[in-house]
């Protein structure tokens, strides 16, 4: 058992990576929408690709670029997302890998 104050110490908050963080997206990754909790105990649901164990936020708006790419390109493979901004004010871009 540890103390108070060594679990302090310790305590890493949980965050969730985001797609951005990848370098590149094999179009074929395992994809879900999974709940998660807030710490008032609300839930919500995001939309994470399993990379290597890790999940890694996909925003709706990367689907909807993807969605556009895939229609112009079926046989995409790989993608790379680029994160701009913060907050309200984050934009991304989706550049095909081929």
């Amino acid at each position: 058992m540890s103390s108070f104050k060594e679990a302090a110490e310790g305590y890493e908050p949980q965050q969730l990576k985001n797609i951005a963080d990848l370098e590149s997206v094999d179009i074929n990754a395992n994809f879900e929408k999974v709940t998660k909790e807030k710490s008032d105990g609300s839930t919500y649901e995001v939309s994470v690709l399993r990379v290597e164990g890790e999940e890694y936020r996909v925003p709706n708006s990367v689907l909807e670029k993807v969605q556009t790419i895939l229609k112009q390109t079926p046989n995409l493979k790989k993608i790379r997302v680029v994160k701009s901004g913060e907050g309200l004010k984050t934009s991304y871009t989706v550049v095909s890998l081929q």
